[in-house]
């Protein structure tokens, strides 16, 4: 027989999403942006593409593996959270002015990484 308390509609809408998906698409989308502008900064040069697998390698299975969960946790999002992924950026040397077009465009980027990897799996 059940003990336990039920919860409200209004206790289950309460609680909060963390942001450890998000926070995992923003450090793949943005090595990739790293590992694109050393290899192609001046030119070509795939020299300089060695430092960068194991990182983006690392960085990849997280963020592809929960990568349904980033928009739910982004609707879920609140100021402190953004903060956070502001902060996360800025600890990479991104202006705070420019945060928020660089977080949205590693996500975008994560995220078609991901529909690639499908496209090409189909």
């Amino acid at each position: 027989m059940f003990s336990g308390k039920l919860e409200t509609q209004g206790e289950i809408m309460e609680k909060k999403l963390d942001i450890k998906n998000v926070k995992e698409a923003l450090e793949f989308g943005y090595e990739i942006y790293a590992a694109g502008k050393d290899v192609l900064g001046n030119g070509l040069d795939l020299a300089k593409l060695p430092p960068h697998l194991v990182p983006l390698y690392t960085k990849a299975i997280p963020a592809i593996e929960d990568i349904g969960a980033v928009v739910p946790e982004l609707q879920d999002l609140d100021e402190s959270e953004a903060a956070e992924l502001v902060a996360l950026v800025a600890s990479k040397g991104v202006a705070n002015e420019h945060a928020q077009k660089v977080i949205e465009k590693s996500l975008l980027c994560a995220i078609s990484v991901y529909n690639l990897v499908k496209a090409i799996q189909a």
